[in-house]
C-alpha cells in the first residue's frame, strides 16, 4: 500500500495516527486534506515524519484511494466524512482499520473500516464495532457487543456483554458497563462510572451507579 490520505487535522491526534500508519503499513509520507483552514503548527517527534497539509481541493479522488481520519474524536471525524462524501465521493468502502499490535480481536468479531484499536485492547466473540469507532488502550469488549459509529471508548473502559452502545457516544475512562445494558446514541458517560442501568438517547450521566444528570444538547 504506498500512500493512505487522511482527511481532517488535529494537532492532539496527528502524531498517534502517524505512528500507527507507519508500523502497520510502512507508510513515511502523509498527505492531509483540510476541509476548513486550520492553525496547525507542526509536531516535534522524535522520528523525522514527511506530511503535507493541503487544502481539500487538491483532492483527487478515484476508488482506489486509501483514506483514514487525521482526527480522533468522534464527532469530528463524522462531520469530516460527511464532507468528502458529499464532496467528493469518498466512500466507506475506502477506509483502512488500525488495530495495532498487542491488541486481540475475536476472529469471530466484526470491526468495521474507520476504527482504530490500540494496544492492550481486547475485543471478544460475536462483538461488533462500526465505522469509525475508536477503542483506546486497555479497552475490554467482551462478547455479543454492538458499539455504534463514532463512538470513543476511552482507556480502560469494561464493556461486559450484550451491550449496545448507539452512534456518537464518549465513554469516560476506566468506565464499567454490566450485562445487557443500553446506551442511546449521543450520550456522554463521565470517568469511572459504573453503569447498572439503560441509559437513553442525548445524556450526560456520571457516577456509580451512573445516572443521567442532564440532557446532551450537542
Amino acid at each position: 500500500m504506498n500512500q493512505i490520505k487522511l482527511l481532517g487535522v488535529s494537532q492532539d491526534s496527528v502524531a498517534l495516527i502517524f505512528d500507527a500508519l507507519e508500523h502497520l503499513y510502512q507508510i513515511e509520507y502523509f498527505n492531509l486534506y483540510t476541509n476548513i483552514a486550520v492553525d496547525f503548527k507542526p509536531f516535534l517527534p522524535v522520528k523525522k515524519v514527511d506530511y503535507a497539509i493541503l487544502d481539500h481541493a487538491e483532492l483527487n479522488n478515484v476508488q482506489t484511494d486509501k483514506y483514514f481520519f487525521g482526527t480522533a474524536g468522534g464527532r469530528t471525524k463524522r462531520l469530516v466524512f460527511e464532507f468528502f462524501q458529499e464532496n467528493y465521493g469518498v466512500s466507506r468502502e475506502q477506509f483502512v482499520q488500525l488495530v495495532m499490535p498487542n491488541s486481540y480481536v475475536s476472529a469471530a468479531s466484526l470491526l468495521e473500516n474507520a476504527t482504530f484499536v490500540e494496544p492492550g485492547v481486547t475485543v471478544g466473540p460475536q462483538s461488533k464495532i462500526r465505522f469509525g469507532t475508536y477503542l483506546k488502550r486497555g479497552v475490554t469488549v467482551g462478547h455479543h457487543n454492538d458499539i455504534g459509529e463514532f463512538c470513543d471508548i476511552n482507556p480502560g473502559v469494561v464493556l461486559s456483554g450484550k451491550i449496545k452502545i448507539g452512534d456518537d457516544c464518549i465513554i469516560g475512562s476506566g468506565t464499567v458497563v454490566r450485562d445487557n445494558i443500553e446506551i442511546g446514541e449521543n450520550s456522554i458517560i463521565g470517568v469511572g462510572s459504573v453503569v447498572t442501568k439503560d441509559i437513553p438517547t442525548n445524556s450526560v450521566a456520571f457516577g456509580n451507579p451512573c445516572k443521567v444528570v442532564k440532557e446532551n444538547k450537542l
